[in-house]
């Protein structure tokens, strides 16, 4: 099974409540993240580098855990990647294809934090238009979920019953 958020607050907490629950899960994290921290923006731009490294830190564990969770899915390649060939963007649906996937769009629910990002809110808002739409253009099954602790609950709950497991831990929020 693969779980996909895109969201990094959303996909740890995920993966947290299946670790709780007894699942084989890995959280695969997000590799151009990994590069904005470094200031390697450059790199940023030669996507089939960052979706090759992306695809790899998944491939690694997949014949391994039961669930991997992540906050940056294959399928990004597809937006991030407009200047490349059409059998660059063959390959990214090739790849995520073989792959057995939940998949979320994650509605926004908390301000935006633009540390660790390259893109303004702005931009990452004209990104969460261009998600969906990239989704249905593929024919890409996927469920909107708020971006909160609610979310992160439905998410969990969806794969433990998938996996033929109960949800008996949730996240709870009181004031």
């Amino acid at each position: 099974d693969f779980t996909i958020t895109h969201n990094s607050t959303t996909a740890a907490g995920v993966f947290s409540l299946l670790k709780m629950h007894g699942v084989n899960a890995e959280l695969i994290t997000e590799f151009a993240k990994d590069l904005t921290w470094e200031k390697r923006f450059k790199t940023l731009n030669d996507q089939i580098y960052v979706w090759g490294k992306q695809r790899h830190r998944m491939w690694r564990v997949k014949d391994h855990v039961d669930v991997m969770v992540t906050d940056s899915p294959l399928l990004f390649g597809l937006i991030y990647s407009k200047k490349n060939p059409d059998c660059f963007n063959e390959m990214i649906l090739h790849s995520f294809n073989t792959f057995d996937s939940m998949n979320y769009f994650l509605l926004r629910k908390k301000p935006y934090n633009p540390k660790g990002r390259i893109q303004t809110e702005e931009e990452s808002k004209q990104l969460d238009g261009e998600i969906p739409t990239m989704l249905y253009e593929n024919n890409i099954e996927f469920e909107a979920v708020g971006g909160d602790y609610n979310g992160v609950n439905y998410i969990a709950k969806q794969v433990l019953r998938r996996l033929g497991k109960k949800m008996e831990i949730s996240l709870n929020w009181e004031d």
